[in-house]
């Protein structure tokens, strides 16, 4: 497999890093040490997929060019276009049949995959409400950042889209409101901290919490249902990560707990290569953008409230 890292920074650098040995790659980017640094020395011919890891502002264009050269695309997250050029790239896609799929890496995280297997083996029974916070102690690199201290919407958008990707991941589309809570800027000029909650049709919702002033990264998440209450604490490339289910008991007492552990090296890098590669050989689905306009409308809904 011969990829094409668009884009040198972070993300890039950290996609690179978790490449398979047999991933033979070259790297273009404009601005940084790259093997490429001039466009036009590229031939899209040499390569069987592009990873695109660039600001937000150059993504439509790049996706654009992909598709109708019919070269398979990874994209980072998020992907805030109008919804009419989402689905125009859909429609690219899907006339090309070339697969174009936005990164959710945390979709791959042991713990959520475990408590998705739990939640499918009790078919979703007598879910009563979600609680999901999401912290990076990462105020000052946002504040050092050229484009991410003036992204509009700042942590509502970058880590927002992740825990509603997640919400879908988990608990389906069934969704009929989102209501902004509060948002804050409290040391960055973008929004450095929100807090909205996802209504669903059932009336079971979850509430989502974020922010960038921690004074470490952290991941917590407390599911209630009638009979089980489901706990995470921390992902694994933070340390070590907890999953724990407790069983009620009635009429009251203290619960039956499992608990699981997770640690090592974060695994969910190599698990999301591995299933954008699939997708490649296998999927009769060549986009995952439809899920993307879902995140599209759901932001819109939200960031229309922050000046209601």
């Amino acid at each position: 497999m011969k990829i094409l890292v668009i884009g040198n920074g972070t993300q890039g650098k950290k996609r690179i890093l978790n490449f398979n040995q047999n991933i033979k790659y070259k790297v273009f980017d404009p601005y940084l040490k790259s093997d490429y640094q001039k466009f036009e020395l590229i031939n899209f011919d040499n390569f069987d997929a592009v990873f695109l890891c660039t600001p937000d502002v150059y993504k439509f264009y790049y996706i654009e060019l992909c598709l109708k050269k019919k070269i398979p695309v990874l994209v980072e997250k998020p992907l805030f276009f109008n919804n009419d050029k989402l689905s125009y790239l859909y429609k690219l896609s899907k006339k090309n049949k070339t697969v174009c799929y936005t990164a959710y890496n945390h979709r791959f995280e042991p713990s959520f995959l475990l408590l998705k297997k739990k939640l499918e083996e009790k078919n979703y029974l007598n879910l009563y409400n979600c609680k999901m916070f999401y912290g990076n102690g990462t105020a000052s690199l946002i504040k050092n950042s050229p484009w991410k201290d003036k992204k509009t919407y700042g942590v509502l958008s970058d880590i927002g889209s992740h825990l509603i990707d997640l919400s879908l991941f988990w608990f389906g589309n069934n969704i009929v409101d989102l209501k902004l809570i509060n948002i804050n800027k409290f040391e960055n000029n973008s929004p450095d901290f929100a807090n909205f909650i996802i209504y669903y049709k059932n009336g079971f919702y979850v509430e989502c919490k974020m922010t960038y002033c921690m004074w470490k990264n952290d991941f917590t998440l407390d599911l209630f249902s009638k009979n089980y209450t489901y706990h995470i604490n921390t992902l694994v490339k933070w340390g070590v990560s907890n999953f724990q289910s407790r069983k009620r008991i009635y009429p009251s007492g203290l619960p039956k707990i499992k608990s699981k552990y997770f640690s090592g090296i974060d695994p969910t890098w190599k698990l999301e290569h591995r299933y954008f590669f699939n997708l490649i050989k296998k999927s009769n689905d060549f986009s995952n953008l439809r899920k993307d306009i879902l995140i599209n409308t759901y932001m819109t809904n939200l960031t229309n409230q922050i000046n209601d």
